[in-house]
């Protein structure tokens, strides 16, 4: 995840930062529900939303500041493009 000039423009950083930090750490409480493609399609267009697309992006980190990952972040991005 990348955030770039963001936290100027909020109301609540501290409240902004909380749910970043909610989101990033997805998956990990016990009631926190990790969604495929299609449960996701599914439960979108089940409130009347109609889906068009879906897909897969970024799959693979590119913001981690590590000299291996500098040298195949164009390796790392291909890859996500793929996915």
């Amino acid at each position: 995840m990348l955030s770039c000039g963001v936290l100027e423009h909020v109301t609540d950083p501290a409240a902004s930062l909380g749910e970043l930090h909610r989101v990033l750490y997805h998956g990990q409480l016990e009631q926190d529900t990790i969604y495929t493609p299609d449960s996701a399609r599914r439960l979108v267009a089940g409130h009347g939303f109609r889906v068009l697309d879906t897909r897969l992006a970024n799959m693979l980190p590119l913001s981690i500041d590590h000299p291996v990952v500098a040298r195949l972040r164009p390796l790392i991005w291909a890859v996500n493009v793929a996915l």
